[in-house]
């Protein structure tokens, strides 16, 4: 507990996580938007999530219940399937932590666009399977790391029930 103190007096823990939030929330954004997909990015700080529903504010929770749980699940689990971990339960939302980097958030942006094309294609019925080799190894697969996004958090070394998080 002394040495987490000793570093969020030191260092700018807080400063970095929301840069690493702001850089994620922008990203998802874009792919959103570039591919005219019906969802939303929200949160603040370190704190990001992507609701699959029209853009609009969100006052309360009854407006989140509008969120397509079916699409959210399924975007979350096309994300594992690429190495980058987001609890897969309706309305969970992600946080980034001090052991993040940018090249992690770019990571995780590079997925997120293969997790969205594998959603939204599935959903109109096209086939998002491809043949073996080179095609059909993850980001995951490729990089031989595993991004943890979710709400556990990791030491600056980032050691995590025997896997490498990033």
């Amino acid at each position: 507990a002394l040495a987490t103190i000793d570093c969020l007096a030191s260092e700018d823990v807080h400063g970095h996580i929301f840069r690493l939030g702001d850089r994620m929330r922008k990203g998802l954004g874009s792919i959103i938007e570039r591919n005219g997909y019906p969802c939303m990015v929200a949160g603040f700080g370190s704190v990001y999530t992507v609701y699959f529903m029209s853009p609009r504010p969100v006052e309360n929770y009854e407006v989140l219940l509008g969120n397509d749980a079916a699409l959210y699940m399924r975007y979350r689990q096309e994300l594992m399937k690429r190495g980058i971990f987001e609890i897969p339960m309706n309305l969970k939302r992600n946080h980034l932590s001090y052991s993040h980097t940018e090249a992690d958030v770019d990571l995780s942006l590079d997925a997120a666009e293969e997790a969205f094309r594998a959603t939204f294609g599935a959903r109109a019925g096209a086939s998002t399977a491809t043949a073996t080799g080179e095609q059909n190894r993850s980001v995951a697969e490729q990089s031989g790391r595993v991004v943890h996004s979710g709400t556990r958090h990791v030491s600056r070394r980032g050691e995590y029930s025997g896997h490498r998080i990033i």
